[in-house]
C-alpha cells in the first residue's frame, strides 16, 4: 500500500515538458530530461510550444491534469470547447463594433478582422460584416426618423440610386477572388481610416463649398454621380461608408446634422440590404459566425446609445484612429511583407 501511494505521488509530481505531444519523451534529450526529473527553469523543460507532461497522453488530458501549467485553464477550455473561444471573440467584437458605430463610427475595423481571425475567407468575411452591420443601420435610421421625413422628397431618388449601385458594388465583390481581395484589404482599410481621421475636416470643407455655391452650382448630375460611386463602394466594402455619405449630404445642401445622420443611416440600410440579398443568393455569407457578430453589434449599439452622453467622443475617435492605423500596418505587413 505504501509503495503504491509513493508511486502515485511521484507520478503527480513529474515536471512538464513544453513541446508537441510526446516530443519530450520520444527524443533522447527528452528521455534524459525525464531521467533528470526536473527542469533548470523550476519544473518546466522543453523546446517551446504546448505543455507536455511526462505521463504521456493528449494535450487536453494534460491541461486537465497538470494544474501547475501556466495556461492550464485556457488550454483546457480550448480543448474541450474548440469553437467557444471563436464564438466569444466574434460576440465581443460585435459588441465593441456596435458601440463604436453608435459613438464615433469605425465598427467595421473590429468586426471584419474578427471574422478573418475566425477563419472566414476574406470575401465571405466582408459580406458577413455587411450583414452584421445591417440592424445597427436600421435602428439608427429609426432613431432619426422625425428628422428624416423632412427631406422625404429627396429620399425616393436617393433610395433608387443607392439600391442599384449598392447592388453593383456587391456584384463586383463577388467577381473578385479571395486572393485578389486580400491584396485590396490593406488599401481599403487605409482609405477608410483616412476618411475616419479627417472626416470632420472633409465635411467642414464640403459644407463651405455648399454654403458658397449651393448644391445646384455643383450640378445635380454630379451630385447623383457622387452618390452612385459611394454606393458602389458601400456595396463592395462597408468601412468608411458613413463618412462618405455625410460629405455627400452636406454638399447636397442638408445642413441639419440630425437629418443628415438619419439619411446617412437610411441610405446605408438600403446599400447593405441589397448587398446582403446578393451575397445570400450567391451563398457568400457565413450565417453562423455573421449572426454571432450581428447579435453583438445589436447589443453594443443599443447600450452605447444609452451611454453616449457619458463617454467623451473625442477620446473614442482617437482610440479608433490609433487602432485603425495599427490594423492598416498589420494588414500591409501580412499581405506584402510577411
Amino acid at each position: 500500500m505504501g509503495a503504491r501511494t509513493a508511486m502515485i505521488a511521484s507520478k503527480r509530481m513529474q515536471p512538464c515538458v513544453f513541446g508537441p505531444p510526446n516530443a519530450g519523451l520520444a527524443s533522447p534529450s527528452g528521455q534524459a530530461r525525464r531521467a533528470a526529473g526536473a527542469s533548470s527553469r523550476g519544473g518546466y523543460e522543453g523546446d517551446g510550444g504546448d505543455c507536455q507532461c511526462h505521463t504521456g497522453g493528449s494535450d487536453a488530458h494534460h491541461a486537465a491534469e497538470c494544474s501547475h501549467h501556466p495556461n492550464a485553464f485556457a488550454t483546457r477550455l480550448a480543448a474541450r470547447y474548440p469553437s467557444l473561444v471563436i464564438e466569444l471573440l466574434l460576440f465581443l467584437a460585435g459588441i465593441v463594433g456596435g458601440a463604436l458605430n453608435s459613438l464615433a463610427g469605425g465598427g467595421s475595423f473590429v468586426v471584419f478582422p474578427a471574422l478573418l481571425a475566425a477563419g472566414v475567407p476574406p470575401v465571405v468575411a466582408n459580406a458577413s460584416n455587411t450583414y452584421a452591420a445591417l440592424p445597427g443601420y436600421a435602428s439608427g435610421a429609426l432613431g432619426y426618423w422625425k428628422d428624416v421625413v423632412k427631406y422625404r422628397e429627396r429620399f425616393v431618388l436617393y433610395a433608387i440610386i443607392a439600391a442599384i449601385f449598392g447592388y453593383a458594388g456587391a456584384e463586383l465583390l463577388l467577381h473578385v477572388s479571395d486572393k485578389q481581395f486580400s491584396y485590396a484589404v490593406p488599401w481599403l482599410i487605409l482609405f477608410a481610416v483616412v476618411l475616419f481621421a479627417f472626416g470632420s475636416r472633409i465635411n467642414a470643407f464640403v459644407s463651405t463649398l455648399s454654403g458658397r455655391r449651393g448644391a445646384r452650382a455643383a450640378g445635380a448630375v454630379l451630385l447623383l454621380a457622387m452618390l452612385a460611386a459611394i454606393s458602389v463602394y458601400g456595396g463592395f466594402f462597408n468601412a468608411g461608408l458613413g463618412i462618405l455619405l455625410l460629405a455627400f449630404l452636406v454638399l447636397a445642401g442638408i445642413d441639419n446634422i440630425h437629418a443628415a445622420n438619419g439619411l446617412k443611416m437610411l441610405i446605408s440600410v438600403l446599400i447593405a440590404l441589397v448587398a446582403v440579398v446578393r451575397f445570400a443568393i450567391n451563398g457568400s455569407i457565413d450565417w453562423y459566425h455573421g449572426s454571432i457578430a450581428l447579435v453583438g453589434v445589436t447589443i453594443g449599439s443599443y447600450v452605447a446609445a444609452r451611454l453616449a452622453y457619458r463617454i467623451p467622443t473625442k477620446v473614442i475617435r482617437a482610440l479608433v484612429i490609433v487602432y485603425g492605423a495599427g490594423l492598416t500596418i498589420y494588414f500591409f505587413w501580412k499581405t506584402y511583407w510577411a
